[in-house]
């Protein structure tokens, strides 16, 4: 039987969450995505033959021969941070939720415009269109439909797939199965 589509959409945002937050660490230990210059006190170097050290070189920001790059921001740690809470954020929703897809359009929502802002202090990629940088149009993007995804879903009935269907722990109840083209039909008690 197939799975309802924004039942299961639901219940993978959390753990895209939780995969944008362990991408980032990848990001810091590799040295790139770095911020923006910084003198900020929780600025960070990294070492000579880093991405951001051979950019300050590129600039002529720092000599050949220094050991580390000038301090930036820590923005693979910012993003880092973002996915944890946007992690917490989306499980605590998840139980309070109304309508099947309300968990993922949140996630839509909310990543979009942290990563906007985080995209704000990064220091490794230009604008391409109108001062923009490929992950902020991204992000417009992403708000967009997340935005007209939350709508759709505002005009639905209220109701979850997981409210149909019979708990692991006995509890017996009519099964709700959506079909292409079928309507939602209750389906005899397991």
């Amino acid at each position: 039987h197939p799975f309802p589509f924004r039942a299961m959409a639901d219940a993978v945002a959390p753990s895209l969450a939780l995969g944008l937050a362990l991408g980032r660490v990848g990001c810091w230990l590799n040295g790139c995505c770095y911020g923006a210059l910084s003198s900020l006190p929780w600025a960070v170097s990294f070492p000579m033959g880093s991405p951001a050290w051979a950019r300050h070189v590129a600039d002529d920001l720092i000599a050949p021969s220094a050991r580390c790059s000038l301090a930036v921001h820590p923005t693979q740690l910012y993003s880092v941070l973002d996915g944890v809470l946007l992690l917490v954020l989306l499980s605590l929703f998840y139980p309070r939720r109304r309508r099947d897809g309300e968990v993922m359009a949140l996630l839509m929502v909310a990543y979009s415009l942290t990563r906007f802002a985080v995209e704000c202090l990064r220091g490794d990629e230009g604008g391409v269109l109108a001062g923009l940088t490929l992950s902020q149009l991204i992000s417009v993007g992403v708000l967009g439909a997340g935005l007209v995804f939350r709508r759709h879903l505002a005009r639905l009935p209220v109701g979850r797939f997981a409210d149909s269907v019979p708990g692991a722990c006995g509890v017996t109840g009519p099964r709700l199965l959506e079909s292409a083209g079928r309507p939602l039909v209750p389906e005899r008690p397991l």
